[in-house]
């Protein structure tokens, strides 16, 4: 008769598990659209401007859009002018309430005079949202040493990858020196 009980004890803890983790699913599911209010960015960043790096290609593109959409200025930041004007035409034929600043910058200079003159030009906005979405790495996997570009490649995959995060945050803290 112990036994039995014990079963039973433990189907029911495991089935009330399993009914909470089903519960915890569907709410992550539906919660944020139907239960859940929004998170106001605007409110939480403190800013009406995000700057986005790599702003011309693919995801930093695709927030560039996205953080138009929501209300906010948008600093578009790559290293190809006519990238840049044409996803600055782009955001404000969609979003013409927003306006769109661009710079010019190539990663791959580790430059400290090149970065003040990048950290200037951020610092005359008010900046509530950085997107760092500038990266680099090998086009294909490759043992370090074999890599393709030799040592050139792996100083830029590292100069990309470490300093823009680095030092574009430096923008909100009013380093520019």
């Amino acid at each position: 008769m112990d036994l039995e009980w014990f079963a039973i004890g433990a189907g029911t803890v495991v089935l009330l598990y399993i009914i909470y983790r089903f519960l915890q699913v569907l709410l992550n599911i539906i919660g944020p659209y139907v239960i859940f209010q929004p998170i106001d960015l605007h409110k939480k960043s403190g800013a009406s401007w995000a700057v986005v790096t790599g702003a011309t290609d693919g995801i930093g593109k695709s927030y560039s859009f996205e953080l138009a959409h929501r209300g906010f200025n948008i600093f578009l930041v790559s290293r190809t002018e006519s990238k840049l004007e044409a996803t600055k035409q782009e955001i404000l034929k969609k979003y013409p309430d927003v306006e769109v600043r661009i710079a010019t910058y190539d990663f791959t200079n580790p430059s400290p005079a090149a970065y003040r003159e990048l950290l200037s030009d951020l610092n005359e906005v008010n900046i509530g949202i950085l997107i760092n979405n500038v990266g680099m790495f090998f086009e294909y996997p490759e043992e370090i040493h074999k890599v393709e570009g030799g040592i050139e490649t792996l100083a830029n995959v590292a100069i990309v990858n470490v300093l823009p995060p680095t030092l574009v945050s430096l923008f909100k803290i009013g380093i520019s020196q």
